[in-house]
Parts: C-alpha cells; sequence; structure tokens
C-alpha cells in the first residue's frame, strides 16, 4: 500500500489539473489526462509528452493499462462516481479536498480503498503549506500557558461589493485547514450567518466551540472584498502565536506567510523551508509516504466539524453554496414550503410549486415543472422541458432527458376529475430516462436502470435494466457507471459479469441483477 505509483492519470485540467499534470509529468509519472472540454485538452499538447494519452473520455483514462494511481482535479459534482470507478480499476486516489458528498459516503469510499489495498487520500493541500506545518509544530510545542482561545478566519475575496456570489467558501479545503488547525471537534455550540452584500446571498458565518478542557475556538469564514487571507491566532497566559497565509496565489508560488509570536511561553518557529503546499502534496501521494494514508487525530477530529458545517449554517439565512434559481423562476402555491438544497441551479422559465422538495446539488434545465407534494433527492439532472407531477419522486443521482414525460392519472377524463388519486412513480437512485421517453404512471424504475429515448415505460423497470421500445421491454442491462454489460437477458439464466469501464462485477438471475461489490453509499 505504501508503494510509489508508476504511472498516474489525471482526470480534469483545471488550474489544479493542469499543475497536477505538471509536477506529475516532471516526476516522469505522468500517463495520461482527461477532460470533458477539447479545449482544456488540447491546451496541455504542446507542453505534454506526445506518448502521453489525452482523452475526452475519463473511463478511456481510468482503464489505461498499468496506471497505479489517479489525481481527481474534475468539479466537485463528479467526484464520487469517479473516485469510486478507479478505486475499483485498482486505482489510488488522490483529491485536492474532501468532495462535497455525505461523511459516511465518504467514509465509505476510504473503506472500499482500504479493502483493495489502496489508498484514498482527500486530505486539504494546504496542510503542507510549509508554513503551516510549523505553526501546527510550534502550537503542539506550547507547554506553559496553553492557549485558552484559539481563532481562525478564512477571507476569501469576493468579485465585488455589489456582486452576490452563490459560492459560499464554507465547504472547501481552506475551511478543512483552518478547523485541523484550531482542533475542532464536532458540531459547535453556535452559528451565526450573515448576507452583507445582498439578501440573497451568504457572505459570512461565524462558529463557535467550547471544549472539555475550557478552550475556546472561534471560526469565521467570509466572502467579501479584500485579500485572500487565511489567519490562525492562539492565545494564552504566556502569550500569542499567529499565522497569516496568503491564499489565491499561482500554482507554484510560495506564500510569504506571517508567523508572530508574543511573550516568553510562546515557541518561535524556525524559518519555513521552500516549496509549494500543492506541489509537497502531490509529492507525497506520489511517492506514497505514510502521512497521507493516516490522517492526524486532529484532522480527524476536525472533518466532524467540518461535516456538520457543510450540512447547514443557520437556517434563517440563505444557505452556503446556493441555491442559485434564474430570475425567470416563478414560485406558486405554498411558497414557504418549497426546499431547494445547497448548490442547486434552476434555469429560465421553470416553476416550482409548494410544498416540494429538491435536494442539493441539483440542476433543474429550461421550462422545469415541479409540482406540489414531488420529492426529488441530491445531485438530479433534469434537463429542458421536463413536468414532475404530484407523486413522482426522484431519488438521488437521477438524470431525466430533455421532454421526457411523467404522468400521474391512469384512467383520465377533463370531466370526472381525479385530484387526490394521483399514482405514485418512484424513480431509484441512479436511474437514467433518456430523451421523449414516457413513463406511465404507477411503476417503479429501478436503481440504476436505462430507459432509452422515446421508450414508453408501462411496468416496472428491473435494477439496472436496459429498457427500450413501445411497450418499453429489457434488452440488456447497464452498469450503474452506464456502459452496457456483457450480460444476457433470457428469463432464465443466470451468470456474472464484470464492467469493462469501472471493473464492478455484476450477477443476473434472469431479470434480477445485483453488485456482487456494494457501491459504497451512505
Amino acid at each position: 500500500m505504501g508503494d510509489a505509483p508508476r504511472a498516474v492519470v489525471v482526470v480534469g485540467l483545471g488550474a489544479h489539473g493542469r499543475a497536477a499534470a505538471s509536477r506529475a509529468q516532471a516526476m516522469g509519472l505522468l500517463r495520461g489526462v482527461t477532460d470533458v472540454d477539447p479545449a482544456a485538452v488540447d491546451a496541455l499538447a504542446e507542453v505534454l509528452d506526445p506518448a502521453v494519452l489525452r482523452t475526452l473520455d475519463p473511463l478511456e483514462a481510468l482503464r489505461l493499462q498499468g496506471v497505479d494511481a489517479v489525481v481527481l482535479t474534475s468539479p466537485a459534482g463528479t467526484h464520487e462516481g469517479l473516485a469510486e470507478s478507479a478505486l475499483r480499476a485498482g486505482r489510488s486516489v488522490w483529491l485536492p479536498a474532501p468532495p462535497p458528498i455525505p461523511s459516511a459516503r465518504i467514509d465509505a469510499l476510504a473503506a472500499l480503498a482500504r479493502s483493495k489495498g489502496l489508498r484514498y487520500v482527500d486530505a486539504p493541500w494546504l496542510l503542507y503549506e510549509p508554513a503551516v506545518a510549523l505553526f501546527l509544530a510550534a502550537l503542539a510545542a506550547w507547554r506553559e500557558g496553553a492557549p485558552t482561545v484559539i481563532e481562525a478566519e478564512v477571507r476569501l475575496a469576493a468579485a465585488s461589493p455589489e456582486t452576490p456570489d452563490p459560492f459560499f467558501p464554507l465547504p472547501s479545503a481552506e475551511t478543512l485547514t483552518a478547523l485541523t488547525l484550531m482542533g475542532a471537534s464536532g458540531p459547535p455550540e453556535s452559528i451565526d450567518a450573515a448576507a452583507v452584500r445582498s439578501t440573497g446571498t451568504l457572505d459570512h458565518v461565524v462558529a463557535r466551540w467550547r471544549s472539555a478542557d475550557g478552550v475556546r475556538r472561534h471560526l469565521t469564514v467570509s466572502r467579501l472584498p479584500g485579500p485572500s487571507t487565511l489567519t490562525f491566532r492562539a492565545h494564552g497566559s504566556a502569550g500569542s502565536l499567529s499565522l497569516t497565509l496568503p491564499l489565491g496565489l499561482p500554482f507554484g508560488v510560495t506564500a510569504e506567510a506571517s508567523i508572530v509570536c508574543a511573550g516568553d511561553g510562546v515557541p518561535m518557529p524556525e524559518p519555513h523551508a521552500s516549496g509549494h503546499g500543492y506541489e509537497r502534496a502531490l509529492e507525497a501521494f506520489f511517492e506514497g509516504a505514510s502521512n497521507v494514508e493516516e490522517p492526524s487525530q486532529r484532522e480527524v477530529s476536525a472533518r466532524a466539524a467540518f461535516a456538520f458545517l457543510c450540512a447547514r449554517a443557520d437556517t434563517g439565512t440563505p444557505r452556503p453554496g446556493g441555491p442559485v434559481l434564474h430570475p425567470t423562476v416563478a414560485l406558486d402555491g405554498d411558497t414557504s414550503a418549497i426546499e431547494v438544497g445547497e448548490g442547486t441551479r434552476v434555469w429560465h422559465f421553470s416553476k416550482l410549486i409548494g410544498p416540494c422538495r429538491i435536494g442539493a446539488r441539483c440542476s433543474l434545465g429550461q421550462n422545469v415543472v415541479v409540482e406540489r407534494h414531488v420529492i426529488i433527492g441530491d445531485n438530479v439532472k433534469i434537463q429542458n422541458n421536463v413536468s414532475l407531477y404530484e407523486g413522482v419522486e426522484l431519488e438521488d443521482d437521477v438524470f431525466c432527458g430533455p421532454s421526457m414525460v411523467f404522468t400521474n392519472i391512469g384512467t383520465p377524463r377533463s370531466a370526472f376529475p381525479r385530484k387526490g388519486q394521483y399514482a405514485r412513480t418512484l424513480v431509484r437512485r441512479g436511474a437514467s430516462i433518456g430523451a421523449n421517453a414516457t413513463v406511465v404512471c404507477g411503476n417503479t424504475l429501478g436503481r440504476c436502470c436505462f430507459v432509452g429515448a422515446a421508450a414508453v415505460v408501462t411496468r416496472d423497470v428491473p435494477d439496472y435494466a436496459l429498457v427500450y421500445g413501445n411497450p418499453a421491454r429489457v434488452h440488456g442491462f447497464a452498469c450503474w457507471c452506464g456502459l452496457k454489460l456483457p450480460l444476457g437477458h433470457d428469463r432464465d439464466g443466470e451468470e456474472q459479469s464484470t464492467c469493462s469501464g469501472c471493473g464492478r462485477t455484476y450477477g443476473r438471475k434472469g431479470h434480477t441483477v445485483r453488485a456482487l461489490d456494494d457501491r459504497p453509499d451512505a
């Protein structure tokens, strides 16, 4: 498990990904890069070795022979699926910070990695900044008059005083770094939140803890005009210790951090070593260093506080990370009972009728209608021109293609209203419904099933089934990652197969298919 990787692929070519690809190539490890944006891939053509694979398909990169590790810097919403696919394909995984998914799923990904003898590393790279490491060492050596008040402030610059930013920096590497420096653990005693620049955007959060030993801890996270900095202070009877770390610097530039000690009982850190924290974290992962495999107890404790803060701020103010509703979105019915989760975006000319509930990190396209009592889970993608009527329930990770149709009455007559007789239609987790498909009410679409374009669903769809036609019939089975499985679809056969894309293994008995290596769900 501690062996250094022989070959690496980088998934996602934003600023983090480009820096990771450059460092991996300098170390002679880079085998492939991938991004869904062709321009991002083409931009690296002149600087990468010609033998390095450049592809728009992340699964193609993960399937490369001889690859030992994956650096995952794609958009946050893709982290869970790609991380699991990489682990099942036998690749260790490194992320710059924990993904924005429930902590139980993060724990399950880590458990999956351990079961396969791999590494799953999502420690915030800022912990590898030389000044941060030396500050922690100085704090640990502070024996006499140990601090009684510990404060941390994360300040990320806003675009302008007038421009609200829906991406509030609460679930971030900076915040987890601050909590780790503080030694925070578990839910805080109180959270105060404020919308400073606009009533529609969260700008400022303060959380407070008091530990059993009487130490008070304060965290402030804000997105306001001004320089981006991480500031940390510890105060005790013997003096104080403070760290100011500039953020937002170009990759490869070492932050000139200021460490100030005041008081005879406070240890003075040595001058910090050179090197950029992001590159040092990558190198530690590439070299198989043990300190990235087993997080410190300080970091483990901080993650409990981090998970709590990511889940909620103050219910009386806008939630961090959104939601974002286009100005043309109409709200109707009981608008006070319309629940929209963090990071969810609702686009042009859509309509939400309360009461209804929409989860976190969802995307609702143009002209989407969500009727009363509809329930939508997390990370659901609903394309343009889809109406979800009362009785429809979508679990997490569902995809609804453009102009697909749900119904909720089996025997509609204009002259005989049947309100209150709506049939339930349940779409289980991970299911995908193609464009222009119709789902007749009263049926259940199974977990990770795949409904083809223009299909008409008139009966229950089994888990993982690939169905199409009118009426829709089973024509095969699809993996959790979406690729078709090499399985038959007769009603009596029994067999097993492994997905060529993500490496998951399935067993089939007739039209009943189950995963033989369970997905790491919450």
